[in-house]
């Protein structure tokens, strides 16, 4: 209710992509989609981040979690908290980059992601870009 007025201004949207680290070649794109969302759109968004719980399913589907290592302490953390829950060694901190980091650094992100798809079950990380997370 109250972030909605300002979804429609430029300035707050060039904030956004900034913390997103966007590329500027997208900004019109994403402003104009955030244009395009309404209050109930936005409202379901926010509530769904904020208030989801992850639930160990019992599952043995593999499992990667990725953070950057200027992200945010309380991703940092949500990340340690997944991977205690869902008992997977597949938790890793990337070098340098944030929240952004697809756009910050796409190759290395998408060789790891690619890499964890081919071999799910014995992946093992470029140890110049990533850290396991402990």
């Amino acid at each position: 209710k109250y972030t909605m007025p300002f979804i429609q201004h430029r300035w707050f949207a060039k904030l956004n992509a900034k913390s997103l680290a966007l590329p500027p070649g997208y900004f019109e794109r994403y402003y104009n989609d955030s244009q395009k969302i309404n209050e109930r759109t936005l409202y379901n968004v926010m509530h769904a981040n904020l208030t989801f719980q992850l639930q160990t399913s019992g599952s043995d589907i593999p499992v990667l979690l990725l953070a950057g290592e200027k992200e945010k302490r309380i991703m940092l953390d949500s990340i340690k908290y997944s991977k205690q829950l869902l008992g997977t060694q597949n938790a890793y901190v990337q070098k340098a980059v944030g929240h952004g980091m697809p756009y910050e650094s796409p190759a290395a992100f998408n060789r790891c992601l690619l890499d964890f798809l081919k071999n799910p079950t014995d992946f093992s990380m470029d140890a110049a870009m990533f850290y396991s997370l402990s």
